[in-house]
């Protein structure tokens, strides 16, 4: 109650959005502007370089995790983005990850031209 009566106080004519707007519009929203800007910035770049991980959760849970790292044309600076984070049922094989990551890079809209992974 206290934030409520804070923000009244800040804005007396804003209304607090509900928890379903939140997380079923301005949360899916904002992914996707974010998302639409981050395959924007990386179309630019000339050279995209990948790193991965994997682990296993305590209840034998797979995960793995792509990150995304380019120099900004414009500003000349790092870039790093978390692409995704996937639970991941298959054998860790390298056929098996080569796929996961392709389809990674499918879905981010990433060219064979300008990707290299570590």
């Amino acid at each position: 109650m206290e934030f409520r009566k804070f923000v009244k106080m800040l804005n007396p004519s804003y209304s607090i959005p509900s928890r379903k707007i939140v997380s079923k519009s301005i949360i899916p929203q904002s992914l996707e502007k974010t998302k639409q800007n981050v395959k924007a910035n990386l179309k630019k770049s000339e050279y995209i370089e990948f790193t991965t991980d994997g682990w296993t959760s305590l209840n034998n849970d797979s995960f793995v995790a792509i990150t995304v790292h380019y120099i900004d044309n414009i500003e000349c600076v790092l870039k790093t983005y978390l692409l995704g984070c996937y639970y991941y049922e298959k054998s860790h094989t390298a056929i098996n990850l080569s796929e996961f990551m392709n389809a990674c890079f499918n879905e981010w809209e990433i060219s064979e031209k300008n990707k290299n992974c570590c």
